[in-house]
């Protein structure tokens, strides 16, 4: 029997990350922030958001995964602030990446920073805050102990509550495919996707494509519109049909609407499963115009923007204001 996991990348998530090619999060900060981000690149620094996101989804998709074995639980978080002498000096330290602070090191910063009088240096609470900061710089990773907690509930949660078990639990029906890579072209532009999680009804011949978000509050809407989940729903669906076009095997197979399960610290024993209609997975490749007249992009059009801003050498001013020389017309709203 043909698997689908064959088709996608045999590779780690830490290769694929290194892989040079667009992905959806590139696209969605590149519509926000303009073409500065192709010479500046992102800067990304894990929050504890995305590290609890990432803990759950190593949870539910790798067997032997512990946290434990790749975190250090801890009860205490330096303070970078800065607002006080204490949390300035460990925000300078972080900040410059000094990975060794001497106590002669520490009074300089005082210096830089202008301290009047410094902060005593053997401070208990500074001290175990300026020791973890270094274990950060030195490549240790901390998780709090409720963090830890509030991971192992979701991810048990996911795997047992009604709407959701389904999805994670493997069965001898479908095949299942965790952090599906897949590689290809739009437009004739390489990216790269990574789909939490495949399965594949082999003998209906139909793929479900979904990904897995983790959030602060109960409400996802408002996360979907922020982090403009509609391009990731696009443009993982186009990754999809990508392998269906270009492996006979796959010839007559149909492609589920893509769904986001969401979970919330606000409700860790509720996830939900959203579904984007057909209608507007398309509208998330190609974009659309609101009945009001603001344009929302598709990823298509962003790909389209990318190789314009590659092909003219121009990272500081979007493709509109170039192409319209600086005129730019206000829509008529509809009445």
């Amino acid at each position: 029997m043909v698997n689908f996991k064959n088709f996608c990348e045999n590779i780690t998530e830490e290769e694929y990350r290194a892989i040079e090619r667009p992905s959806y999060s590139f696209f969605k900060e590149l519509d926000d922030k303009g073409p500065s981000v192709i010479r500046d690149g992102i800067d990304f620094k894990m929050s504890a958001g995305l590290t609890l996101g990432s803990i759950v989804d190593n949870l539910i998709t790798q067997e032997d995964y512990d946290p434990l074995e790749e975190y250090h639980i801890t009860n205490i978080a330096p303070d970078l602030s800065g607002s006080t002498h204490h949390s300035k000096l460990l925000k300078y330290v972080y900040d410059n990446e000094i990975k060794d602070p001497s106590e002669d090191i520490l009074k300089e910063a005082c210096t830089k920073l202008g301290f009047k009088k410094n902060p005593s240096l053997t401070d208990s609470k500074f001290e175990a805050q300026l020791n973890m900061v270094k274990g950060m710089l030195n490549g240790k990773k901390y998780l709090n102990q409720r963090e830890y907690e509030l991971a192992m509930q979701m991810a048990e949660t996911l795997q047992s509550l009604e709407y959701t078990k389904d999805i994670f639990n493997d069965g001898f029906d479908l095949e299942a495919v965790n952090q599906a890579i897949i590689l290809f072209t739009l437009k004739g532009l390489p990216v790269k996707s990574m789909l939490d999680r495949v399965l594949v009804d082999h003998n209906k011949k139909i793929i479900y494509p979904y990904d897995l978000k983790t959030g602060a509050f109960y409400d996802f809407m408002q996360n979907f519109w922020k982090y403009k989940y509609y391009l990731q729903g696009g443009m993982y669906t186009a990754a999809v049909y990508y392998i269906i076009e270009n492996h006979p095997e796959f010839k007559d197979y149909t492609v589920e609407p893509f769904r986001f399960v969401y979970i919330s610290r606000e409700r860790p024993d509720l996830p939900l499963v959203y579904e984007m209609p057909k209608k507007f997975i398309e509208y998330g490749l190609t974009g659309w115009t609101t009945i009001g007249g603001r344009k929302y992009k598709g990823i298509l059009e962003l790909v389209e923007d990318y190789k314009w801003y590659l092909e003219n050498d121009e990272y500081d001013l979007t493709k509109e204001i170039v192409e319209n020389k600086g005129l730019i017309e206000i829509k008529t709203p509809i009445v």
